[in-house]
């Protein structure tokens, strides 16, 4: 349990989805559905929050990802198991945020060698998405969030920074470094 750790890994997570959001409203309307279907109760909470990190991670970092590491290496690891996150999140959209999301986990799972900062950022992140549902405010843009203008073009270009940066670093600091120790 690393506070820095799961620190960035929320940034950076965030940041990806706010870079992510011109792309996906292109997508069509029907797509975009962001979880209405879970309900707002304590139940949909538990479920949202608490059971789905625990028992995604579990499936995707814990098993999938590492039956995979024995065999291919860390990147494919990473990599199918990401894709595999993002099939479980069924429609286009959630498909598109989840795989991404899947890489930044699968990343920090490499970088921690454990499944308690992955469930935890997802858990955060699971629960703003489930506040903002509550709030009514799912189906607005982080333009619209952000009231458009200057404020959404300067909080994208600092996502952009922020995103390349800990990209950059995942490749030096996890995957490189890594990639030294399994040849």
């Amino acid at each position: 349990f690393n506070p820095s750790v799961i620190l960035v890994g929320v940034v950076w997570l965030v940041a990806s989805q706010i870079l992510l959001e011109p792309l996906l409203e292109m997508l069509p309307a029907s797509a975009t559905d962001n979880g209405h279907g879970i309900g707002r109760g304590l139940w949909a909470a538990f479920t949202a929050i608490v059971s789905a990190p625990i028992l995604e991670e579990l499936l995707c970092r814990g098993v999938l990802f590492e039956v995979l590491n024995k065999r291919w290496g860390v990147k494919v690891s990473i990599l199918v198991s990401a894709l595999f996150f993002g099939l479980l999140h069924f429609n286009p959209a959630n498909a598109i945020v989840a795989v991404v999301a899947g890489l930044i986990f699968g990343v920090l799972y490499v970088r921690t060698s454990s499944l308690y900062a992955t469930i935890i950022i997802h858990a955060i992140n699971n629960a703003i998405a489930f506040a903002l549902i509550n709030l009514g405010m799912d189906d607005m843009s982080f333009a619209e969030l952000l009231g458009g203008g200057v404020a959404y073009y300067v909080m994208y270009a600092l996502s952009a920074v922020i995103f390349v940066a800990a990209s950059v670093e995942a490749w030096f600091k996890v995957l490189r470094n890594r990639n030294k120790l399994e040849q």
